[in-house]
This record gives structure tokens, C-alpha cells and sequence, in this order.
């Protein structure tokens, strides 16, 4: 079997911009999914799973449950503005207590990626 690295994806879900900042957000965790998936890893992408869940489950349950699966997770990446929403801020100082890597461009990424192979 052969050993795929599983990236979380942390990037903010919403925007106080509107409407426009909150899809470039969600193309920005999209982009990022592709390029892991694209690269031989394996994207864990909490934007894609929460959509449609608020409402059945509060945002708090969302978040809680989002950091279980960062904590499963073999690296981090934080995508557009991550420093400006309080959960991707949590989800990356989580990371780095965790000691599990967090990448902050594809470059860095790109390496990661490359080195599981």
C-alpha cells in the first residue's frame, strides 16, 4: 500500500466582505484541495464538508468537530486569509501544539508532498 499524506485544509469559510470575499474563500480551500489531490496526497477540506450543516449542527459543534479531524490530520495548509477569522487561527495554533506541520504556500507544500513519496 502506498503511504498518502492527508492535508487539512484551513481556510476562513466565511467573509464580513460579502458574498464576493466568502466564494473567493471557498475557491481558494478549493484550489488547495486540488493541488493535494493533484500532488498524491489525500485533502481534507472542512469548507467542502460543513457546507449546508449549519443550521443542523451549530457552528461551534462544526469547529469542534473540524479540529478532531486536524488532530488525525499528517500536515496543515493555510490558505488566503487565514489570520483573519478565529477558527483558522485556532485550527493552526492546534497544528503547531500538535507538532503536526503547517505549510503557509504550495511551495512548501509541494515539498512536503514529495518527501512522503
Amino acid at each position: 500500500m502506498i503511504e498518502k499524506l492527508v492535508i487539512y485544509i484551513a481556510s476562513p469559510y466565511r467573509s464580513d466582505g460579502g458574498e464576493y470575499f466568502t466564494k473567493a474563500n471557498r475557491e481558494g480551500a478549493d484550489e488547495a484541495a486540488a493541488f493535494v489531490w493533484a500532488h498524491d496526497g489525500i485533502a481534507l477540506c472542512p469548507p467542502k464538508n460543513d457546507e449546508g450543516l449549519l443550521g443542523l449542527i451549530t457552528e461551534a459543534e462544526l469547529v469542534a468537530g473540524n479540529l478532531v479531524m486536524l488532530a488525525r490530520c499528517d500536515a496543515v495548509m493555510m490558505v488566503g486569509n487565514w489570520q483573519t477569522t478565529t477558527s483558522t487561527r485556532k485550527e493552526r495554533d492546534m497544528a503547531i501544539n500538535l507538532n503536526i506541520p503547517v505549510c503557509y504556500d504550495f511551495n512548501q507544500l509541494l515539498l512536503l508532498l514529495l518527501g512522503a513519496r
